[in-house]
């Protein structure tokens, strides 16, 4: 087996006349031997929000996938989560600040209020049995719930404490119940407010948190504020810096106009790269009392305000998902809630139907074969068309993430081990288990609502069974040594121990 450092050489083959000179090679060199950042089992993530249907900002974005209205027994719904299992789903956003907890006689939401909190406006109330709807269909389907509280109740302006009673009732609730709660948060996107006051609210919720799960091991987690503003964030974690596990930021691909501007656009995807990675360097910036505190992408998305309708939704945003997964995992954030799992135009699944939209594949075989451990690659590839990222598996098995954003021309990866490898020495066979997936019908293909994946040979447009089963995503096997890439297409490429393997 090879072991330590290895190179794939990435070769850009190009037919005659479709560029007027011929690309050079293009190496791509692996570091094997360590791991840039290691990130938990639960890294890739999504979210859930409160919209409700007829909000006028965006209800009607949303329809009922709103954490109200979500139909939570749905047996398809349930599939499309547990199939993305090991994962964290954040409940929070916008409305967050507004939902108000219909325990311990909450005057704001008395019988007629609960009844009609469906509707805005007016309070929004959750009922201890929603509640605790929620949390069990997360543990049901084996999830790792974040759930925001409301840090805006009985809080007059940004300059106040908030009334912590009602978070207080949610709390002794899901305590009082054993209710399987991985994290909270308190508030959403507050750095208007006064850090100080915000930092004690957190102390005062990390409290009620470690009186009620007296237990460490089955404590709950306490993460925020949603956040990059250094000096704002110096301030609240002078604060509150004794009270999180993890600081959290939002960030959203937010460089472009239209469609055609990004997606594909290497110049735009960096960018918004750029930007997340900005985001997080503020965000370490801002807790110097705990330099090692883990951070955590609390809302990650291809553009905000729901995202853009038929382009966010599509195949064409594999590439900023992929993009982004993987660039954040390097940079050692612990965690990425995706905009969104369910609702407005950027979710992994239709809002009304919960049939996957493109995305969700790419989601699915993320989670399916890219390990924690993910290595050091460069490239000398001058465009910026083909990318390549690399994890470790099970401290094993390496998988590479190619990604073609070439509209025109296929793009032939040449994967080579050293020499020295045992592969050369013993003379066997080395294989490469190959999950590849492309725009159906190519250019035309790019922003429609649905993906082919490659088996046998050809490019099979991926439905869900009758039963709702996910559809066949059997590899092609490969000898080990090149991986055609056609234009609009991405690929997971497995490798066997007699091609290499890695120890991180």
């Amino acid at each position: 087996m090879v072991r330590g450092a290895y190179t794939l050489y990435a070769v850009l083959v190009i037919a005659a006349g479709l560029r007027s000179a011929l690309a050079g090679n293009v190496e791509v060199h692996i570091d094997t031997s360590k791991a840039v950042a290691t990130v938990p089992e639960y890294f890739r993530g999504f979210t859930c929000d409160w919209w409700r249907h007829n909000n006028p900002s965006y209800g009607d974005d949303w329809r009922m996938a709103g954490m109200l209205t979500l139909d939570l027994t749905s047996t398809r719904l349930k599939k499309m989560f547990t199939n993305l299992v090991p994962a964290l789903w954040r409940i929070g956003g916008t409305p967050e600040d507004e939902v108000v907890y219909a325990i311990g006689n909450a005057p704001e939401c008395p019988p007629d209020q609960i009844q009609n909190s469906t509707n805005y406006p007016g309070p929004l109330c959750l009922t201890p049995e929603r509640f605790k709807d929620i949390v069990m269909f997360a543990h049901e389907t084996g999830v790792h719930l974040a759930f925001g509280l409301s840090g805006a109740y009985g809080r007059a302006s940004g300059k106040d404490n908030f009334n912590s009673t009602n978070s207080h009732e949610l709390l002794k609730y899901a305590a009082a119940n054993k209710l399987p709660i991985f994290a909270f948060e308190l508030s959403n996107e507050k750095n208007g407010w006064d850090p100080v006051k915000l930092g004690e609210d957190f102390n005062t919720v990390r409290g009620y948190i470690n009186e009620l799960w007296p237990d460490e091991a089955t404590r709950p987690l306490l993460v925020g504020p949603d956040t990059a503003s250094t000096p704002w964030m110096k301030t609240f974690f002078g604060t509150a810096g004794k009270s999180l596990n993890a600081s959290t930021f939002h960030t959203y691909c937010n460089g472009y106009t239209t469609c055609e501007q990004t997606m594909l656009n290497p110049k735009v995807l960096d960018g918004c790269i750029n930007a997340a990675v900005s985001t997080i360097e503020y965000t370490r910036e801002g807790i110097p009392s705990n330099p090692n505190m883990p951070v955590w992408a609390g809302e990650d998305g291809p553009h905000s305000g729901g995202g853009r309708p038929n382009c966010t939704d599509r195949f064409a945003d594999a590439y900023w998902y992929l993009d982004h997964l993987a660039t954040l995992a390097l940079h050692g954030v612990q965690a990425f809630a995706r905009s969104t799992m369910v609702g407005a135009n950027y979710g992994l699944l239709n809002r009304t139907t919960f049939e996957p939209h493109p995305d969700y594949y790419a989601a699915l075989l993320w989670g399916r074969l890219m390990g924690t451990s993910h290595l050091n690659v460069t490239t000398g590839s001058a465009d910026g068309m083909l990318r390549a990222y690399t994890t470790c598996r099970n401290r094993s098995t390496v998988v590479i993430l190619l990604m073609n954003l070439d509209t025109e021309h296929n793009h032939t990866a040449m994967l080579a081990p050293p020499a020295s490898s045992t592969r050369a020495s013993s003379g066997s066979t080395a294989y490469q288990m190959v999950y590849m997936l492309a725009a159906t019908g190519g250019l035309e293909g790019m922003y429609a609502d649905d993906v082919s994946f490659l088996q046998d040979g050809q490019f099979k447009v991926l439905r869900l069974g009758a039963d709702d089963s996910l559809p066949d995503l059997t590899p092609t096997k490969d000898t080990f040594g090149q991986v055609n890439m056609p234009p609009l297409s991405y690929a997971f490429v497995e490798l066997d121990s007699n091609a290499a393997t890695c120890s991180v």
